[in-house]
């Protein structure tokens, strides 16, 4: 079995990555797993992977390094009822030194796994931050990002569809500057002959195991710059109209976040309307929402998982508010579990040198 450990910052791309991959894979007859993770207890990603019909797993509540034995449950749990040939394992968009936490653990434990640390970079976040641009992002926010792509067998530069060649040409040669020797391909996630190159790539390889010198007072630091919000709500319109609720609560809330000026990690939306159902995401550099279409539904149950750097009050305020300039005659908005917060200090469960 070999597990590609997905990681890299909030809002790069790693679901639809992975999802994409997936896909193709079955399509071939092949088993695979997925084992998503995140700091919140309601995640979109592992609702999106069981919707397509995925073997999914989650590891909640902090990140895999500082839950490893539930991380292992979880492989010898897919192991024992799908037999996957290739397992899937996202980590938390903030979360970095996977080499020392899970790749030597698992070297160790479980000589048997063949591991690769595949980190995904928007190209577009990633040619502001290495110009210098990218002004807003908090210096030990930038610390994680940075460490992430140290630690990386291959760095996968996506939404590249999205740059110019000048700025691919930039990338390259920072690249080759701050991180020399790296493998690493440019790749558009909704391209099925990029998706294709970067799996023949990933069943190449193996860790390198790489154990990073981490200032874990800046990581801790870094997460605790980005506040967490994960909120459920029930929408039911009597008019059939409760798509068009759900698309403005979207528009508005990231509009909301984007004229106070506060980085977008991540901001993902599950629409589940018992028929159907659609995941929409937006990025300090992208979105679909394009994708989204207002198909008539009396009753839709929303997830929101926002990550955004700022203080939890403030981002509970900015949704809150706008749920509640939502409601109107015929139309109900019923609160469901939601919780706000910032991750707790980095402690993992093992770690490990070469």
């Amino acid at each position: 079995m070999k597990i590609f450990l997905v990681g890299g910052f909030l809002g790069s791309g790693k679901t639809t990555a992975i999802a994409a991959a997936c896909r193709l894979l079955m399509a071939r007859g092949h088993r695979v797993g997925v084992i998503t993770n995140d700091q919140g207890e309601q995640q979109v990603d592992t609702l999106t992977m069981t919707k397509l019909g995925i073997p999914a797993r989650e590891v909640a509540g902090g990140c895999f390094c500082c839950n490893y034995d539930q991380f292992d449950a979880h492989v010898r749990s897919l192991e024992a009822e799908n037999l996957p040939q290739f397992v899937f394992a996202e980590s938390v968009g903030t979360c970095t030194d996977l080499a020392a936490t899970i790749v030597l653990p698992l070297a160790k434990f479980r000589p048997d796994v063949d591991v690769v640390i595949c980190i995904f970079a928007d190209a577009a976040f990633l040619a502001s931050l290495l110009e210098g641009s990218a002004t807003f992002v908090e210096e030990s926010v930038r610390y994680i990002y940075k460490k992430q792509l140290e630690e990386a067998d291959l760095i996968v530069i996506n939404k590249s569809d999205l740059i110019t060649e000048d700025q691919k040409e930039m990338i390259r040669d920072l690249l080759g500057e701050e991180y020399s020797g790296k493998s690493y391909l440019f790749q558009n996630s909704t391209a099925d002959s990029d998706v294709e190159q970067w799996l023949n790539q990933l069943q190449t390889m193996k860790a390198a195991g790489l154990v990073l010198d981490i200032d874990y007072n800046t990581y801790g630091d870094g997460e605790a710059r980005m506040a967490w919000l994960d909120k459920r709500v029930v929408i039911e319109d009597n008019a059939g109209k409760a798509a068009d609720a759900v698309r403005k609560i979207m528009e508005a809330i990231f509009r909301r976040i984007s004229e106070e000026r506060l980085l977008i990690g991540h901001l993902k939306f599950f629409i589940d309307a018992g028929n159907w159902a659609r995941k929409i995401s937006f990025t300090a550099s992208s979105n679909d929402f394009h994708r989204f279409t207002t198909d008539a539904a009396d009753r839709i149950e929303l997830l929101i998982n926002a990550r955004v750097q700022t203080d939890p009050r403030r981002l509970t305020r900015i949704v809150d508010d706008v749920i509640e300039n939502m409601h109107a005659t015929g139309r109900s908005i019923t609160p469901g579990p939601w919780s706000a917060f910032v991750p707790g200090f980095p402690r993992p469960t093992h770690r490990m040198a070469n």
